[in-house]
């Protein structure tokens, strides 16, 4: 247990985009060359993630690179205890002075572990200092490879966890804007049916900046294209009710 400090430390949530090193900020690489501590998150002992190797390439030699567990399970008590017990470690390093960086591909404000973990950070440490660094999504990066546009004029753009069949039930309550349904991975037929059923323009992006990348608006393809929990479809402009 480090001693506490009369100086606490600086928590950085940083985003380091979608896969590819040089669409770090440059804010972002200033930040982890800076920090004495730098986190990733990982869903099992001794599995590294994206984050942490973007981040290797960014942060200064003299810092501590240690990753935090948080299963991927559907049990809240589970996942509450793994909150609690990361945002622990963290905060002791905080308060024994070091400023520390939490890194997550994409953004650290959209689906990411890091909101949790800023939530606890703000129990445990008096007066927290922390600042949240925001990254380049996917859902931006598959619209830039596919050169179309997410939304034009006074266009509307809706996100969608679509892990779960529950989770799109009222797609056709969105159906007049963009449609952005990110952890496609579990229901990819149902999305598929629901695009050709009501005909809409649609891009598949899976493994967005890394090998076996794959952006497609040919929904054949999408559909039987290996599961890839980095996936997602943007479904563009109205779709025709069949």
């Amino acid at each position: 247990m480090e001693k506490h400090s009369n100086h606490t430390g600086t928590f950085y949530g940083i985003g380091v985009g979608p896969g590819d090193p040089e669409l770090v900020t440059i804010k972002a690489s200033k930040a982890l060359r800076k920090v004495k501590f730098v986190f990733e998150a990982t869903s099992y002992a001794g599995k590294d993630s994206i984050a942490g190797r973007i981040a290797k390439k960014y942060y200064s030699k003299s810092a501590k690179f240690m990753s935090l567990v948080f299963p991927m399970v559907k049990d809240e008590r589970t996942k509450t205890l793994a909150w609690k017990k990361n945002a622990g470690l963290v905060a002791e390093k905080l308060l024994a002075g070091h400023d520390c960086a939490f890194v997550t591909i994409g953004d650290p404000m959209i689906y990411s572990t890091c909101s949790y973990l800023l939530a606890e950070l703000r129990k445990l440490v008096p007066k927290l200092r922390s600042e949240i660094i925001p990254g380049i999504t996917s859902f931006q990066t598959a619209a830039a490879k596919s050169q179309e546009p997410l939304v034009e004029d006074r266009e509307t753009m809706t996100v969608v966890p679509s892990f779960s069949s529950d989770a799109l039930k009222d797609l056709k309550k969105h159906s007049s804007g963009t449609l952005v349904l990110m952890k496609a991975f579990r229901t990819k037929k149902e999305i598929t049916a629901y695009i050709r059923k009501n005909r809409c323009e649609a891009i598949f992006a899976s493994k967005l900046c890394l090998k076996g990348e794959l952006v497609t608006t040919d929904i054949d393809l999408a559909e039987s294209s290996p599961e890839e929990y980095l996936s997602l479809f943007i479904i563009r402009k109205k779709c025709n009710d069949a």
